[in-house]
């Protein structure tokens, strides 16, 4: 059974500079990644064809935090060597502050995942934007629940960041 996932949240900015969040390598060095993780680089060509790279590394610098979420605690990615894990892309669609689409695949323990699309959807609303995340298709629950909790805890960093509630 092939599966999406969906997010909604309210952005407390405008369209164009929610989407920066999603499209600017300094922001996204700051929410763009799951607990226990950070970045190391990031590279963001926004425009179509271009690259998009995300490349982290366990954040005691070692294998991945036995303390770490149990969803993401899957065999692929509690073995993951102290080269970290990448997600490569390339950008399908680019239209500042509407919408934003991008190829998503794995390098690293989860690389064997089928490669996925990320539509990012920017909605103006009265207290700032409506941002709706779609991100799919996943050929299992594991691997759904996988991208689930790691954009949960990747949203936990925008509330922070004082962009969402």
């Amino acid at each position: 059974m092939n599966r999406n996932l969906r997010f909604e949240k309210q952005f407390r900015r405008s369209p164009e500079e929610a989407y920066r969040w999603f499209s600017d390598p300094a922001r996204l060095e700051r929410w763009f990644f799951p607990v226990h993780w950070c970045v190391t680089n990031i590279v963001f060509e926004d425009r179509p064809g271009g690259r998009f790279e995300v490349h982290l590394r366990p954040a005691n610098g070692g294998p991945y935090a036995q303390e770490s979420s149990a969803t993401m605690q899957s065999e692929n990615i509690k073995h993951a060597s102290n080269d970290g894990m990448s997600v490569l892309g390339r950008i399908r669609e680019a239209d500042y502050g509407k919408r934003l689409s991008f190829s998503w695949r794995w390098r690293g323990p989860m690389e064997h995942w089928p490669e996925t699309m990320v539509q990012i959807d920017f909605e103006r609303i009265d207290t700032g934007c409506l941002v709706i995340v779609n991100q799919g298709l996943f050929e299992s629950a594991e691997q759904e629940e996988a991208h689930v909790q790691g954009w949960n805890e990747a949203f936990v960093h925008l509330k922070d960041e004082g962009v969402i509630d």
